[in-house]
């Protein structure tokens, strides 16, 4: 993993390819394969984070799917989280080097681009793409959500676009594309102009997820999918992907570039640092203990 480094800054400046990696030489996730190695579980596995995204989970999600392009034996993919959440978006603690892996530049397009290519790539691979979501599925973690063909959702799922409330562009990584056709263009304009919580139930009635189980049976639900998937053809199933995926991609392409340039757009402006600071008392942080940091400069929490 890595890439280039800034020598001024000392942050990774623009991601490199992974070289393919073995299921045990993962870090941050854990890989498991069953049913005769057709379908593969990655678990983000950085529960003390809560699963937050570091620069080196989102270079191992791509090496992940890099090759599952080519690998014929995988059939479906099934995505869930360690510990008490599926996933609470950017680990900003760890873009400023305090922990977690190695800094990153925020502010530069080719970071953003190197986050949001993951959801580009869940929904070009062949393999259906099923999501077990628990716990807080906030910022990045809810637009990785949406990405997947499916979700199931355990009973303390809270979702939000978390990056509304911090002075950027309430959509990112996809979810412009994503919340509209799966809610409705008026619900997806609440959720993204507000950064409110969406939780289990409400999450169901809206066709966020398929359906709402105990937690600790929301591994099972995606595995008793994925095992009516397999019924299929292994061409069939492909092509249904493909075919759902046919006349939208184009459009998404589309959403992810303009929202990747919103976001950096956004985090190099005063505006968006004095609003995550609460330095602006129209900000929802004003007067309060927490402060975010959202470009990785120093100082403040740690998820977006």
């Amino acid at each position: 993993m890595g890439g280039m480094v800034d020598d001024e800054k000392g942050v990774i400046v623009h991601p490199v390819t992974m070289k393919p990696l073995a299921d045990e030489e993962f870090t941050t996730l854990q890989i498991t394969r069953e049913e005769k190695g057709q379908v593969l579980h990655c678990l983000l596995n950085r529960p003390e984070r809560l699963n937050a995204m570091s620069h080196e989970m989102i270079a191992e999600l791509h090496c992940l799917l890099d090759s599952l392009r080519t690998d014929p034996m995988v059939r479906v993919l099934i995505i869930t989280g360690a510990g008490k959440a599926f996933c609470a978006g950017a680990d900003l603690k760890a873009a400023r080097g305090d922990g977690g892996g190695g800094r990153w530049h925020a502010k530069a397009l080719p970071n953003q681009q190197h986050f949001s290519g993951v959801i580009w790539k869940l929904r070009e691979i062949p393999q259906p793409v099923i999501c077990g979501v628990h716990g807080a599925a906030s910022g990045g973690g809810f637009s990785l959500a949406l990405a997947g063909d499916v979700r199931f959702g355990g009973r303390s799922l809270k979702m939000n676009a978390a990056f509304a409330l911090l002075g950027l562009g309430g959509v990112e990584l996809g979810s412009s594309f994503f919340l509209p056709r799966l809610v409705g263009q008026n619900h997806a304009a609440e959720l993204s102009m507000t950064g409110r919580m969406l939780g289990a139930e409400e999450a169901r009635a809206w066709h966020v997820v398929s359906d709402v189980v105990e937690d600790d049976q929301v591994l099972e639900s995606c595995k008793g999918l994925a095992r009516s998937m397999l019924k299929l053809s292994p061409q069939g199933l492909v092509l249904t992907k493909m075919q759902l995926n046919k006349s939208t991609l184009l459009d998404l392409r589309t959403c992810i570039d303009r929202e990747d340039q919103t976001q950096v757009h956004m985090l190099n402006t005063p505006e968006s640092m004095r609003w995550a600071s609460g330095s602006d008392p129209r900000s929802p942080f004003h007067g309060k203990k927490t402060k975010f940091d959202v470009t990785g400069a120093g100082g403040g929490k740690s998820s977006l």
